[in-house]
């Protein structure tokens, strides 16, 4: 065995028990995503009883197109915190969910 326990696509869904554990669905944010785009898909995980990936490539690096502000992934760690869902690693997400 090599080891891989998981991998992901590049579609932003949600993953359930039923996805393919080698194609999981990733939310690759870019430099012009907003809070409520994001809102929106951990509010449908929640209510769903689904896993969202988050994907940040860079923070805070003006002029690249995969890097996100600051203050996004400050209240995106906010909002996590305030619904009381628990962010985990792909390891924990894949025994929680798979």
């Amino acid at each position: 065995s090599a080891g891989l326990i998981a991998s992901r696509g590049t579609d932003t869904d949600l993953n359930f028990p039923t996805t393919n554990k080698y194609a999981l669905h990733a939310d690759s944010l870019k430099s012009d995503r907003s809070f409520e785009s994001v809102k929106y898909w951990i509010d449908r995980a929640i209510a769903e009883g689904g896993w969202y990936i988050i994907l940040i490539h860079k923070v805070d690096r003006p002029n690249d197109t995969y890097s996100v502000p600051l203050s996004l992934m400050i209240n995106i760690a906010y909002y996590i915190e305030d619904t009381g869902i628990a962010a985990v690693t792909i390891r924990d997400g894949m025994c929680r969910y798979f």
